[in-house]
């Protein structure tokens, strides 16, 4: 499952326990997510499947969603690499997104996008 369905169904889930009426922002914090990706040899995006966590931020009444995430990961070109505006997690609208991994494998991820938050109306549920 992608991290953009999980947290929009985790969302989805806080509103109607929540109440919308009440809801302006949902922080999901320590969310274990397995989609950290490696580095290979030539300094590219290799492998996926490492574990770290992340945090996710959704302010529900205009729609900015920011994720940020730390895990350690395998970097065999030895070298700090970073990406810029890939859009890794393929979320819709893309704000700014950097994805830095250290030459000891330390990765960050910091994501900011915006998403149609019209699902969470009141009158939808």
């Amino acid at each position: 499952m992608s991290l953009k369905k999980l947290a929009l169904g985790l969302c989805c889930l806080a509103v109607i326990s929540a109440g919308v009426a009440e809801a302006k922002k949902l922080v999901i914090k320590n969310f274990p997510y397995d989609g950290f990706i490696g580095i290979d040899e030539e300094g590219e995006l290799a492998d996926d499947g490492y574990s770290g966590l992340v945090k996710i931020s959704l302010n529900l009444k205009n729609g900015k969603l920011a994720i940020s995430g730390k895990a350690v990961v395998d970097n065999e070109f030895g070298k700090k690499v970073k990406f810029v505006d890939l859009n890794l997690l393929g979320i819709d609208e893309l704000v700014k997104e950097t994805y830095t991994v250290a030459k000891n494998g330390k990765a960050t991820y910091k994501g900011r996008f915006v998403v149609d938050t019209e699902e969470f109306d009141a009158a939808a549920l």
